[in-house]
């Protein structure tokens, strides 16, 4: 793994050079060309207990022409079209949720608009809507509003593993965030949330990792050797949307 881009000489972070030893094992899917809005509108239905084309099916008669949610038509979501597909005792709730949501995007200025300013107000912004920090880093990283490497409890085994301080999600995010190039960060954070989360289900696992056959086991400070420093992790990803690619 070289330490310099070819394309620009400059110094390369140590997480660029993670993702490239980890390139030729796994696949990056294509970020989703789903606008904010109807992204956050999937999760709530999908957190909820609705099946992913279920949720997907709902959403279409409130969008528009152009394929993205219509905010007028998502603040009157129907209660029956969430009861249909939402195994919740929380219906009230999720149609609220959905309703709320819907105001957001249709006030001045937009949630969409909110977001794309500073990102700590894009993350209250979300996190307003009920969303944990993880995912609205995600759902922000999917939109190609911030680049934000958004790891998933998998993809933080292997950072801790190979030498990244923390034990929280806040933690990790940060400093994962920080090694982002300022050419192609959306690009370098999309893989690095696929690279790292693949490679910590499949072989730097919570348990029982799979050492021998890493791809980066160069850069790995543990080996599996000695006391596991992914033992004082306990944070949980959240369920997957139709959008995750």
């Amino acid at each position: 793994m070289d330490d310099a881009s070819k394309v620009t000489l400059r110094p390369r972070s140590k997480l660029e050079r993670i993702l490239d030893g980890l390139e030729d094992s796994y696949g990056v899917p294509a970020r989703p060309h789903v606008d904010l809005v109807t992204q956050v509108a999937l999760l709530l239905l999908v957190s909820c207990g609705a099946d992913s084309r279920a949720a997907v099916n709902a959403i279409k008669p409130l969008c528009g022409k152009g394929g993205a949610v219509d905010p007028a038509k998502l603040a009157e979501t129907p209660k029956e079209l969430v009861a249909a597909i939402c195994q919740t005792s929380q219906l009230d709730e999720t149609v609220a949720a959905l309703r709320a949501l819907g105001d957001a995007a249709s006030a001045a200025p937009t949630l969409e608009e909110r977001c794309r300013g500073d990102v700590g107000e894009a993350r209250r912004a979300l996190r307003s809507l009920g969303l944990g920090e993880q995912r609205a880093d995600l759902l922000l990283l999917q939109a190609g509003i911030h680049p934000l490497t958004a790891p998933s409890g998998s993809a933080m085994h292997v950072a801790v593993r190979v030498g990244y301080p923390g034990t929280s999600y806040a933690s990790f995010a940060r400093v994962l965030d920080q090694e982002l190039p300022q050419q192609y960060a959306i690009a370098v954070a999309w893989r690095a949330h696929h690279l790292l989360d693949q490679h910590g289900r499949s072989t730097c696992t919570a348990k029982a990792p799979q050492c021998a056959r890493c791809a980066i086991r160069d850069a790995c400070g543990y080996h599996g050797e000695g006391e596991d420093p992914a033992g004082r992790l306990s944070w949980r990803a959240p369920p997957s949307t139709p959008a995750d690619g």
